[in-house]
Formats: structure tokens, C-alpha cells, sequence
């Protein structure tokens, strides 16, 4: 059995990215396919449609038994299997939400991902970061606001002009992603005129010019 010393495993002072590890997603699975004691399923990594990596997935009581890992021309864990116990925390509103528990002795996180390095582990005994945490603040508060806009279906840019309500949105819904919206493009902007070290002043001037003021429109 692979250990976390084995295969790629960056250091804390250089961590690596979580995007690049391939990863088991608890997220990714219905609930049904969790209680099916006895079944079993292959998982396929995939990149550019090519598979570059499996491994065999079977369901037990309450845990996950993987085997035959390989990833690339590499058998990871030499016939050899991996117990990933499963966990369940109560939803607000019924029901009961999966998470892996992390098999590194000594952890036992509850997690969403396991990241594949030599064997699987959550994201802090692999030592990974997210990319956001790469990012310097005025790119995360810019990302913050487009994906925002991508829930109110409106064109991306920060200083794009704004859409209205989608249709089918409910008015409550609509409000609250627009005071986000719009609380997250002053914070981007803020970061922005900064950064590039533009007046205030000259910045609003150039926000109204384009006709993009959202602050303003849906009050």
C-alpha cells in the first residue's frame, strides 16, 4: 500500500494545486449509489477525453473499498485495496449529506474530495491549496462578481453593463444575488483602481460613461 511519502507530494512551503490531482467526489454521487451494498464501479479520470487513470470502486455498509488504482502506465497500489469509511451529517431541511473520511491515521477529516497523491487523502494531509489562494485579492474579488453574473444570467465584464431578472427568478432570489452582485463589483473595482492606481473620481466617471452602475439600477 502507497503511503503519503510516495508519488508526488509537494512540501508546505511549495503546496500544490488541488486541480491537479486527480480526486475522488463525494458530491459527484447520489445517495442511492452509496447504500448499494455489494455493487461495484469503475471511476475513470479523464483528460481531453483520453482516460488517463482508473480505479475500482466497491460499496460496503457504511464504507468504500478501492482497488486496482492506476493512473497513467502506473499500478499505484500493487494489487493491494484502500478502506475510505463514509460519514453522514443531517440537511436543514431533511435528509442526510455524504463525506468521505479522510484514511490517513491520525486525520479522519470529514471530506468532500480525496486527492490521489501515492494514495488518497484530503486536501490537508496531501498539503494542497485551492487556486483562489494563489490569486491576489483583486482577481479573487473580480472572480467573485462573475460568477455572480453567471447566476443572474447576465454577460460577463465588471464593466459590462447589467441585465434585468432572469426569467423564472424569483424577485427575493433576485435581490439578494443582486446586493452580493453589486457589493463584490465595488470590492473588485476597489482592488482594481488601486492596483492600476487610478483616481477614484476618474473611475466613477469611466463606470458611468459605460453605463454600467448597478449599485444605482436596482435600487
Amino acid at each position: 500500500m502507497g503511503s503519503l511519502s510516495s508519488g508526488r507530494h509537494p512540501t508546505e512551503d511549495a503546496k500544490g494545486l488541488t486541480y491537479r490531482y486527480p480526486a475522488l467526489d463525494i458530491r459527484s454521487w447520489r445517495k442511492e449509489q452509496l447504500e448499494a451494498v455489494g455493487n461495484h464501479y469503475r471511476l475513470d479520470w479523464l483528460y481531453r477525453d483520453a482516460v488517463v487513470g482508473t480505479v475500482e470502486i466497491e460499496i460496503k455498509p457504511n464504507r468504500l473499498v478501492l482497488s486496482d488504482c492506476c493512473f497513467g502506465s502506473t499500478d499505484l497500489w500493487a494489487g493491494e485495496s484502500l478502506e475510505i469509511n463514509l460519514s453522514w451529517t443531517a440537511c436543514h431541511f431533511g435528509g442526510a449529506r455524504p463525506w468521505f473520511t479522510c484514511p490517513v491515521p491520525g486525520c479522519g477529516r470529514r471530506a468532500g474530495l480525496l486527492y490521489l497523491s501515492g494514495v488518497f487523502a484530503c486536501r490537508h494531509c496531501h498539503k494542497l491549496a485551492y487556486r483562489s489562494q494563489r490569486q491576489a485579492e483583486y482577481q479573487r474579488a473580480i472572480d467573485r462578481t462573475q460568477r455572480l453574473r453567471r447566476k443572474l444570467g447576465w454577460p460577463a465584464g465588471i464593466l459590462t453593463p447589467c441585465g434585468n431578472r432572469p426569467k423564472g427568478m424569483h424577485e427575493a432570489t433576485f435581490r439578494k444575488l443582486v446586493a452580493k452582485h453589486n457589493a463584490c463589483w465595488l470590492e473588485a473595482l476597489g482592488h482594481w483602481s488601486a492596483r492600476l492606481g487610478v483616481l477614484d473620481s476618474h473611475l466613477r466617471y469611466a463606470v458611468k460613461l459605460s453605463g454600467n452602475t448597478p449599485a444605482d439600477r436596482n435600487r
